[in-house]
């Protein structure tokens, strides 16, 4: 009996391609290559917003444009902070399929991208290198598999997790529940 969840995760490995590059159940996945990953919004250290979580709108506008995503943890987690936002973390890797579908069908919808601009601080981990590092930032953040998104409140306390694809509308339902109990 203890075989069949090995042979479950082993074929859902196959058929998704989220085994990491160094498992042995790792199979190649023919895909279309996706447009390189959105540019990432510095939040400016020069003044603060006349009201908590409202950004200039000229910021905001460019936020819009560009994609909302921040690279950096440490600056991620300080602009939430300050801003008084909720936090959007997705935790990706390239030989991820769910990932890529997740990033090209939800994460880029323009109504999912202007919700976030407007009320989140969104970072993106990208987990594709097995560095230490990486598995820091994996077990910190209590990722069992790919993709996993985490909601956060300004504080930095869970409020929802996803480890699973979903579609726009299903995000922006979670993203909109996760705002009103962050009380931003």
């Amino acid at each position: 009996m203890a075989a069949r969840p090995a042979l479950a995760w082993l074929g859902l490995a196959a058929v998704t391609g989220c085994a990491p590059p160094s498992s042995p159940w790792r199979m190649p996945v023919a895909r279309a290559p996706l447009p390189p990953p959105t540019s990432t919004v510095e939040v400016s250290s020069g003044g603060a917003p006349d009201e908590p979580g409202e950004l200039p709108d000229a910021e905001l506008r460019q936020a819009a444009i560009e994609g909302p995503w921040h690279r950096d943890e440490a600056a991620a987690v300080e602009a939430a902070r300050r801003l008084h936002r909720p936090m959007l973390i997705d935790v990706t890797a390239e030989w991820c399929v769910p990932c890529k579908l997740l990033e090209a069908d939800t994460l880029e919808d323009a109504a999912v991208r202007t919700f976030l601009a407007e009320h989140f601080v969104a970072l993106r981990i990208d987990v594709t290198e097995e560095s230490r590092a990486n598995r820091e930032q994996q077990r910190r953040h209590r990722v069992r598999g790919l993709p996993t998104l985490l909601l956060l409140d300004p504080r930095g306390v869970e409020l929802d997790r996803v480890e699973s694809y979903l579609d726009a509308r299903a995000l922006l339902m979670k993203l909109e529940s996760a705002r009103a109990r962050s009380g931003e």
